[in-house]
C-alpha cells in the first residue's frame, strides 16, 4: 500500500517566553483579541471590555506590555476521591489562541518582506500567491499560484503544527481598474493588486485611490459577468497529484529552510505519515447522512 500523509509539519516554539504589547483601543492594523483570550494583567490594566487588540511583539507608544511563558505551568491536586492528577495553572502562559495568531503574523511578515503577494483568508489563515508556471493563452491575465499557511495545535500530533494546503491557481488581470470602469462595476472589484500588494479594492488607501491606472482585479465571477467572458473548461486530470506537487515544491524551496525555521522552527521531517490504524477510521458522527433534520447511519456494502 502507498504511503500516505498528512499535509502537516510540526513546529517547536522557539522562546520559553514573549513580551507582547496589549492596548484597548481599536485599530485595522492590529489583531483583535476577545476578552477571554487576553491575559489577566491585561483586563486589570485597562478595565473590563469586550474586545481588546495587539501589536504582538512591536512596541508602541501606550501599549501594555505582558511578559508570559509560552507553555503553562500545572501543579498537583487531589480529587474528592484521593486520586492524584495534574491542573494547569491559570494565566500561567499566553493562550493557545494567542500564540496560534502570532506565529500566524510571524509568518504572514516572513513572505511579505519576502516581496511575496500575501493576504489573510476567511478565518485568518495566511495565503501566500507566487507567480504560477502555468501559461495563460488569452494573454489577458498574470496567473498566481495560491498556497495556505494554518498554525493549529495538538490537532493530529502533541505539537504545535503547520498545516499547508494548495489553494488552486488565481487570474490578475492585465488591464488596470481604470481601463475596466466603463464595462465593469464598481461593486464587482473584490481583491486587487496594488504597488505588489493584495488590497480589498474598499479598503484602497488614498494612494490607491488616486492611482487605478495602477490598480489590477483579480478575476472573479461579478466580473467576468459585467464582461461577458466565456466560462472555461474545468480542468482535466488528477488533482491529486497536483495538488501533491504543489505543497511538496513549497515545502522544499520555502519552508524546509534554515532562515525560515529561525521564526518556525520546523522539527519534522517533511509532512507528517498517517498511522495505519487511522486509514479507513472516521469519528462516529461522520458515519451519518441527514436528510431533513432526521441524521440516518451510513452503511458501508459488506459490512452487513
Amino acid at each position: 500500500m502507498t504511503d500516505l500523509y498528512f499535509n502537516i509539519l510540526t513546529f517547536k516554539q522557539p522562546n520559553e517566553k514573549l513580551t507582547l504589547y496589549f492596548t484597548d483601543k481599536e485599530d485595522t492594523n492590529l489583531t483583535r483579541l476577545y476578552h477571554t483570550l487576553v491575559p489577566d494583567e491585561v483586563i486589570s490594566h485597562f478595565g473590563k471590555q469586550e474586545h481588546y487588540y495587539t501589536s504582538f511583539q512591536e512596541k508602541k507608544a501606550g501599549f501594555f506590555p505582558v511578559t508570559k511563558a509560552v507553555e503553562p505551568i500545572y501543579e498537583k491536586k487531589v480529587d474528592k476521591h484521593g486520586e492524584g492528577y495534574s491542573s494547569k495553572v491559570r494565566n500561567s502562559a499566553f493562550s493557545i489562541s494567542i500564540l496560534k495568531r502570532y506565529y500566524n503574523n510571524l509568518i504572514h511578515n516572513y513572505f511579505k518582506t519576502k516581496g511575496f503577494l500575501v493576504k489573510p483568508n476567511f478565518i485568518s489563515d495566511t495565503e501566500v500567491w507566487l507567480p504560477s508556471k502555468k501559461y495563460d493563452k488569452t494573454g489577458k491575465f498574470k496567473q498566481y499560484d495560491r498556497y495556505c499557511l494554518r498554525v493549529q495545535f495538538q490537532t493530529v500530533t502533541k505539537h504545535f503544527e503547520l498545516l499547508l494546503t494548495f489553494q488552486g491557481t488565481s487570474k490578475v488581470y492585465k488591464q488596470s481598474v481604470e481601463e475596466m470602469q466603463e464595462e465593469v462595476s464598481p461593486s464587482s472589484f473584490n481583491w486587487v493588486i496594488f504597488n505588489n500588494a493584495l488590497y480589498k479594492f474598499e479598503e484602497l488607501s488614498d494612494e490607491g485611490r488616486r492611482a487605478y491606472d495602477q490598480v489590477f482585479p483579480v478575476w472573479n465571477l461579478s466580473i467576468r459577468n459585467d464582461k461577458n467572458e466565456s466560462i472555461e473548461a474545468p480542468e482535466r486530470g488528477n488533482k491529486y497529484f497536483k495538488f501533491k506537487n504543489a505543497i511538496d515544491n513549497f515545502y522544499k524551496e520555502y519552508l524546509n529552510k534554515e532562515e525560515f525555521k529561525t521564526i518556525i522552527p520546523i522539527n519534522s521531517n517533511s509532512f507528517i505519515p498517517v498511522d495505519g490504524k487511522r486509514i479507513g477510521s472516521v469519528t462516529p458522527n461522520s458515519n451519518q447522512l441527514l436528510f431533513g433534520n432526521t441524521a440516518v447511519p451510513l452503511k458501508v456494502a459488506g459490512t452487513e
